[in-house]
C-alpha cells in the first residue's frame, strides 16, 4: 500500500498558473488527453512550487474541483499518468487505483517481500500506435540521426515539438524500445 504523504495544495499565484497551463499540451476535444510536455518522473509530470515538487495531474484536479486531494490518489480513468485533462481525473484511495488497474487489466500486480512489481499485458499499444503517441517510429529513426550528427536534445525537441525530457528517454533507451537501430 502506498503510505507516500501527499503534501497540502500551496496558494497559487498568477505566475504559478501560467507556468503550469504554458506546459500542457491542450485540446479542443475534451475527450483527449491533455499531456504534460515538461519534465516527468516515472511518467508523471510535476512542477516545483515554492521548492517543492507536486505532481502535475494533481495540480490539474485541484485547480478545476477546488478540492485538495491530500492524501488521497488522483486516479487516471484515461490510464496515461502524464494526462491532466481534469475530464480524466478522479480521487480515490491507493486501493481504489489497484482494484481500477486490476478491472482494466492494465497491469497485473505482485506483492513481492519489497517492491512491487508490474507486468503489463501485450496488448498495450506502443510507438506511434499509442493514441497519446506525437511521435512516430519514423521520428525516434531521425532523432537518433540528428543526435549521431552532434545536434543537441534542445534543438531536437524543438524540431519534433515535444520536450527535451522526452528526447532525453528516447536518447537514453528508456522509451521506444522496440526500435531497432
Amino acid at each position: 500500500m502506498d503510505t507516500k504523504k501527499h503534501i497540502q495544495m500551496p496558494i497559487f499565484e498568477q505566475k504559478d498558473l501560467d507556468r503550469f497551463w504554458a506546459k500542457i499540451r491542450l485540446t479542443a476535444n475534451p475527450n483527449l488527453c491533455w499531456e504534460w510536455q515538461n519534465a516527468k518522473v516515472g511518467g508523471y509530470g510535476f512542477l516545483k512550487i515554492n521548492h517543492i515538487n507536486i505532481r502535475s495531474h494533481r495540480i490539474a484536479y485541484y485547480l478545476s474541483t477546488g478540492v485538495d486531494p491530500l492524501d488521497l490518489v488522483v486516479m487516471h480513468t484515461c490510464d496515461n499518468v502524464g494526462c491532466c485533462n481534469p475530464n480524466h481525473l478522479k480521487i480515490g484511495t491507493q486501493l481504489d487505483n489497484i482494484a481500477d488497474m486490476k478491472k482494466k487489466k492494465r497491469a497485473v500486480c505482485l506483492r513481492g517481500d519489497k517492491n512491487w512489481t508490474r507486468k503489463f499485458p501485450d496488448k498495450v499499444k506502443k510507438g506511434g500506435k499509442h493514441p497519446n503517441s506525437i511521435l512516430s517510429e519514423s521520428d525516434v529513426v531521425e532523432i537518433w540521426k540528428l543526435k549521431k550528427n552532434g545536434i543537441r536534445g534542445r534543438a531536437i525537441s524543438k524540431m519534433f515539438n515535444t520536450s527535451e525530457a522526452n528526447i532525453s528517454i528516447i536518447l537514453k533507451g528508456k522509451a521506444w524500445k522496440h526500435i531497432k537501430l
